[in-house]
C-alpha cells in the first residue's frame, strides 16, 4: 500500500498489463479492497467501461488478465457495493434488472452517508448511457429535483460542471429548470461556473 493505493490499482488505472500481469504473478492480492470496498475488479471494469476507443484494447487486456486471476471471487463483497457498482459504472440493464427484483426494497442496501444514487451517476458526467441510467433511477423512486444542504440541485451540479449529457438527461426526466437554490440561483445560473 502505498499512500492509499495498491500497487494493482495503480497499474490498472494506467492500463499497464505486463505491470498487472508481474504483479498478480508475484503474488498481489486481486481480492483486496481499497477504502471503498473496491477491489481490483471494481477498478478494471471502471477503467474499461470508461476507456475511449483508441484505450479500449489495454484495459480490455488487463480486464482480461484480472478475470483470469478472479475465477472463483465474488466481483463485490456486499451488496451495497454491489448496487453502488452497477449505478455508477455497471451496465444499465444489469442495473435495471437489480432494480427490477428489489422493487421497493432497491434502496435500503445504499450506504448511509453516500452520496444519493441519481447524484453520483450526475457526478460521472458526461458519459454513455446516462440518459438510460438516469431513467433508470428516476423510474425506480430517485428523485430528479433532490437538493442538497444549499438548495442546489442535480441539474445546477451538472451545469456547474459543464456536465451536458447528464443535464439533457435531468430535463428530459423532468427536473425543474426554475428552482432555485438559497442564494436565489437557478441552474442556468451555474454554466459554467466551475
Amino acid at each position: 500500500n502505498i499512500n492509499g493505493n495498491y500497487p494493482l490499482f495503480l497499474a490498472i488505472k494506467m492500463g499497464s498489463s505486463g505491470m498487472v500481469e508481474a504483479l498478480l504473478e508475484a503474488g498481489a492480492d486481486p481480492c483486496v479492497q481499497d477504502e471503498g470496498a473496491w477491489t481490483a475488479r471494481h477498478w478494471i471494469e471502471m477503467a474499461w467501461r470508461n476507456a475511449d476507443d483508441e484505450n479500449k484494447q489495454k484495459f480490455s487486456e488487463c480486464r482480461e488478465i484480472i478475470i483470469n486471476h478472479m475465477v472463483d471471487a465474488p466481483l463485490i463483497s456486499d451488496e451495497s457495493w454491489n448496487l453502488m457498482f452497477h449505478v455508477v459504472c455497471g451496465d444499465t440493464s444489469v442495473l435495471q434488472q437489480q432494480i427490477d427484483l428489489s422493487g421497493e426494497d432497491t434502496w435500503d442496501c445504499w450506504p448511509e452517508g453516500a452520496m444519493s444514487p441519481l447524484r453520483t451517476v450526475v457526478q460521472q458526467g458526461d458519459r454513455r448511457e446516462m440518459r438510460e441510467r438516469i431513467g433508470a433511477l428516476v423510474i425506480a423512486g430517485q428523485e430528479v429535483n433532490e437538493v442538497d444542504e444549499d438548495g442546489q440541485t442535480l441539474l445546477m451540479h451538472a451545469a456547474q460542471g459543464g456536465k451536458w449529457a447528464a443535464i439533457r438527461s435531468l430535463v428530459h426526466y423532468g427536473a425543474d429548470v426554475n428552482q432555485v437554490d438559497q442564494q436565489g440561483r437557478r441552474a442556468l445560473d451555474y454554466v459554467g461556473s466551475q
